[in-house]
């Protein structure tokens, strides 16, 4: 049976983030790209990427620039530590970003 489900991304970078969607074999269904800016716009961009598709994906998966709080289990879990990224130190990205995205985020 082939596995139709669709899977999330969004990986943070120091001049850029990137969103897509995918499926569990690789392919690439939707992408796009804006520069990272102040941690709200960037999320705003991601809300309205992922509520623009026709299916909505099973899982979101997040790579970002760090320092940040990797452990699961910790109470600050995705927090970005002190960074030289402006404006984004101290930011709870994983609790943004689930305030933004219709599936729970985590770190890959």
């Amino acid at each position: 049976m082939a596995d139709d489900r669709l899977l999330g991304g969004i990986e943070f970078g120091g001049t850029k983030t990137v969103f897509a969607i995918g499926t569990p074999d690789g392919r690439i269904m939707a992408q796009h790209s804006v520069p990272t800016r102040a941690p709200e716009a960037v999320l705003a961009d991601a809300a309205a990427f992922f509520a623009d598709q026709d299916q909505a994906i099973a899982a979101l998966g997040v790579g970002a620039f760090g320092p940040i709080v990797i452990d699961p289990s910790a109470a600050d879990y995705g927090l970005l530590c002190e960074t030289n990224k402006p404006g984004w130190s101290g930011f709870d990205l994983i609790g943004g970003l689930a305030a933004a995205v219709p599936v729970p985020p985590r770190l890959a």
